[in-house]
């Protein structure tokens, strides 16, 4: 029997931005979303989604709990990351943003 990888990994893919968005987070899919996001004013928690086993075991359910706290940024939002993708998607560039203004640390 034959696996189709792509099939596995989109599915993979599905449910890890599913679990982020049913938290309240909104999904940056594509660099000018990234750049309308993080120039608008006030604060932001940006949650660097991922269906490695750290995004799942730790991150998502630490930025879901985040989301419910009394005290929180102004806007919640996530850019999804995950090997092979595309050099000029919004992974790259909040990664980018980011860097200009805090030192950012990933895991892949």
């Amino acid at each position: 029997m034959a696996m189709n990888f792509d099939f596995l990994m989109n599915d993979a893919v599905n449910a890890s931005r599913r679990e982020i968005a049913d938290a309240g987070y909104t999904e940056l899919r594509t660099p000018e979303a990234v750049d309308e996001a993080l120039q608008k004013e006030g604060t932001a928690f940006v949650m660097i989604n991922s269906v490695c086993g750290c995004a799942g075991g730790i991150a998502r359910p630490a930025a879901a709990y985040a989301a419910g706290l009394e005290h929180k940024p102004d806007q919640l939002v996530n850019g999804f990351c995950r090997p092979g993708q595309r050099s000029d998607g919004p992974c790259p560039r909040i990664l980018h943003r980011l860097s200009a203004v805090l030192s950012v640390f990933c895991f892949f």
